[in-house]
């Protein structure tokens, strides 16, 4: 019930601190394989989202299948997605989604502990910031930053997208680079990066960007030399 009225009170905002924002996000992912697992089988996961080959993370329908799922729920007519495939019986759209609620809630019991005040979505969804050289140990303790948490999902245009897989791996695609352009005035334009304007691990700049970065600010780029 609590879950529920968290949900119900929500301000749609995908903001790291927010727990209504993660029962959102693991039902949504629970809603869509209740929907097309069973007509689907081994072949959701691709449909959901999941990568067809080791070289890609997410698949081309990552995304489309939520839109075919919202349009289901929101349709009130026969549709051959909701019928049981093995008896035929119809599957009502608020039993589904109740049911992908009551999942997502085990899921998150599973990974978060029993505190629901403690399920924000910055510790579903994260932000890991890892250089090549970094993916041999112990380098990444050097080289990588992260990962934070952050908001946002695909959907958003603060964009956060990670692979439709609980528990959710860090993002892997992000609005990386920000830039705010004041045609009438170049001097007042802002960037920002998640890193630094160095590449240089020992640098003061190697990663002083991305406290701004995370916090959605930026740092003045005048185009005068002077």
């Amino acid at each position: 019930r609590r879950a529920l009225d968290l949900v119900k009170r929500w301000n749609f905002r995908l903001e790291p601190d927010s727990v209504a924002a993660s029962l959102y996000q693991v039902s949504r992912l629970r809603a869509l394989h209740l929907v097309f697992e069973p007509h689907l089988g081994d072949l959701a996961g691709h449909y959901i989202g999941l990568g067809l080959t080791s070289i890609g993370d997410v698949s081309p329908y990552h995304g489309r299948s939520f839109v075919r799922l919202l349009d289901l729920l929101d349709g009130d007519g026969d549709d051959a997605w909701l019928r049981d495939p093995a008896g035929g019986s119809m599957r009502s759209r608020q039993s589904l989604v109740g049911q992908a609620l009551r999942e997502a809630i085990t899921l998150l019991q599973q990974e978060l502990g029993p505190d629901m005040a403690r399920w924000q979505w910055g510790r579903l969804n994260k932000v890991h910031f890892a250089h090549p050289v970094g993916s041999v140990k112990p380098l990444n303790l050097i080289f990588n930053r992260g990962p934070y948490p952050v908001g946002g999902d695909q959907d958003t245009l603060l964009r956060a997208r990670g692979v439709p897989r609980f528990p959710f791996p860090p993002a892997s695609v992000v609005a990386a680079l920000r830039f705010i352009a004041d045609v009438s005035d170049w001097e007042k334009c802002r960037i920002v990066i998640p890193g630094g304007q160095s590449g240089h691990v020992a640098s003061s700049h190697y990663a002083d960007l991305i406290p701004l970065w995370l916090e959605g600010r930026y740092q003045p780029m005048p185009f005068a030399r002077s």
